[in-house]
């Protein structure tokens, strides 16, 4: 179970996440659905991609009916993705601690 944390990650370090330099938002492209598709189906014991995945779908959605902007939902999400990225920092960190 030590080799999931650095690969989660890498996952949420490399998650598509909308640049603003692309052509059209990453909720209306195929190839980034896709990719989340993918990697959701290559991690369904995870618990913490799949909370993550969760919350891009729900985001996506809230966009596309008007009732937060892409910069709001990209906030939302770079805040929980940091939050899981810390919490699992720091259970690595409290792993290789020896107990008293």
């Amino acid at each position: 179970m030590y080799w999931a944390v650095p690969c989660l990650l890498v996952l949420f370090l490399s998650s598509p996440l909308p640049a603003a330099e692309t052509e059209h938002p990453p909720c209306e492209d195929p190839a980034v659905w896709t990719d989340w598709q993918e990697k959701a189906s290559k991690h369904a014991g995870d618990l913490d991609f799949q909370t993550l995945h969760a919350l891009w779908i729900g985001l996506c959605t809230k966009v596309k009916t008007g009732t937060l902007t892409e910069d709001e939902a990209d906030e939302l999400f770079e805040r929980a993705r940091g939050r899981l990225i810390q919490r699992q920092r720091e259970q690595k960190g409290a792993q290789g601690k020896p107990s008293l």
